[in-house]
């Protein structure tokens, strides 16, 4: 009777450490296809962006279009006059852009390998094709700094910055990700030949900039 009990205790130990194996397996796959999926929507997110960036930049709105550039008596630069209307209507066009773009993807099939699962770089290409159905819930965040820069002597460059920010939630079976996917965007740019107001500059560093819309 004794040696039968310690065979059905070395059963269930056995059974035991087999599913506690089975069910680390199955939770540290899903982390590694969290992981794969998530980085494809990355790719998928930045590419959108780019698209609509493409889309913006052919509007035909150059610098002269958001600034207006003030000179005094001495034809000195004196002032920087923005037009915030015309500014807040393209971002408010980009951000609809891209999230629109981005709400064509709220489900996503990717396919990969099985070996891929395992984590392994040399097995990822191995093993039957798996088809793997991801839900993306993603929102778009546009912000806009003006920026002066200090290039070569006696000249500053002036540009206008769209900052982009996606965040996305990306869920699988048993695992979610957070994707964040952040891009600047050049919308404007020209150099200010001659001396610029120092309350236009903080400080000294050429990397110092001074928001001028308001």
């Amino acid at each position: 009777m004794r040696n039968i009990t310690k065979k059905k205790i070395a059963v269930c130990l056995i059974i035991l450490l087999l599913l506690s194996a089975i069910i680390y397996l199955i939770f540290a796959g899903a982390n590694i296809i969290g992981e794969i999926c998530s980085t494809e929507v990355n790719a998928i997110i930045n590419n959108l962006i780019n698209e609509s960036n493409d889309i913006v930049m052919r509007l035909d709105v150059f610098y002269s279009d958001y600034f207006t550039l003030m000179y005094d008596k001495n034809d000195n630069l004196s002032a920087i006059m923005a037009n915030t209307g015309l500014i807040n209507q393209i971002t408010l066009i980009w951000n609809t852009e891209i999230q629109n773009r981005l709400n064509s993807i709220r489900m996503l099939n990717i396919k990969l390998s099985a070996g891929a699962i395992t984590g392994s770089a040399l097995l990822s290409q191995y093993g039957r094709e798996l088809e793997i159905n991801a839900r993306v819930v993603s929102n778009c965040a546009i912000t806009y700094k003006s920026e002066l820069i200090h290039s070569g002597i006696n000249q500053t460059l002036h540009r206008l910055i769209l900052y982009t920010e996606v965040i996305a939630d990306v869920t699988v079976p048993l695992t979610a990700q957070n994707v964040k996917v952040t891009q600047e965007i050049i919308l404007a740019e020209t150099l200010l030949p001659g001396a610029v107001p120092d309350s236009y500059l903080i400080g000294e560093s050429s990397t110092d900039y001074l928001d001028l819309l308001p």
